[in-house]
């Protein structure tokens, strides 16, 4: 039951549907790879138009006909493929808490733990790699189908100004991003702990997902 996936820059933590997938970028596309180019880092969809991908993204193992879920953020004039899974797959994306290959186990920052399938390795991942699980039930528990690495960047500090309007975030660390249309600011304020997840486009840093920590109580 292994299932390919790859994926750069999403959120933390994802809230899923039975059968469904989710990531959290400025857009979600599901459709059917109409091409498929490793080396030039490009892809189209038989309906969605065509999409460079992020250079950290491997897509080995799709090819045109596929039905696939992409996550893209712009990129220039373009458009960038910042996800890509097998449609209908289930996936939660997280730090690791410890991982263990010996007794088959992974166990991410929020405290969900997972079983490792038979074939799944995860030889170089430690405590701290940002992955994306993609996982089944399994008897009472839940089984990993793959472990993949997440590439992006990521900034944890307290909200210094806010500007929902302006779609604006500086945190305390000095930093300061534009914010993906799709991200829902409401109820953060300033003094929150927000973990920022962003790429840079055009010398901007745009966030694409914004995260309360557990450090705000519950409040933000």
């Amino acid at each position: 039951m292994t299932r390919k996936l790859t994926l750069v820059a999403a959120s933390l933590s994802l809230g899923l549907g039975a059968g469904g997938v989710a990531f959290a970028a400025d857009n979600d596309l599901t459709g059917t790879l109409m091409s498929v180019d490793a080396g030039a880092h490009q892809l189209a969809l038989t309906d969605g138009g065509a999409f460079s991908v992020d250079s950290s993204i491997g897509l080995d193992g799709f090819k045109p006909g596929d039905r696939v879920v992409i996550s893209w953020a712009p990129a220039g004039e373009g458009r960038e493929v910042v996800a890509i899974a097998p449609a209908g797959s289930m996936a939660i994306v997280g730090k690791i808490k410890s991982a263990d290959e010996g007794s088959r186990m992974i166990t991410l920052a929020s405290g969900r733990s997972f079983t490792l399938a038979r074939d799944v390795k995860i030889g170089g991942l430690k405590a701290g790699d940002r992955v994306m699980v993609t996982w089944d039930r399994a008897g009472k528990g839940e089984e990993a189908l793959s472990v993949s690495p997440v590439g992006g960047q990521d900034a944890t500090a307290a909200i210094k100004a806010i500007d929902e309007g302006a779609r604006t975030i500086a945190l305390a660390d000095g930093s300061s991003y534009q914010v993906a249309k799709d991200v829902h600011l409401g109820g953060l304020k300033v003094g929150d702990v927000v973990m920022i997840q962003w790429n840079e486009t055009g010398g901007v840093r745009q966030a694409f997902d914004v995260i309360p920590s557990d450090a705000n109580g519950g409040k933000s």
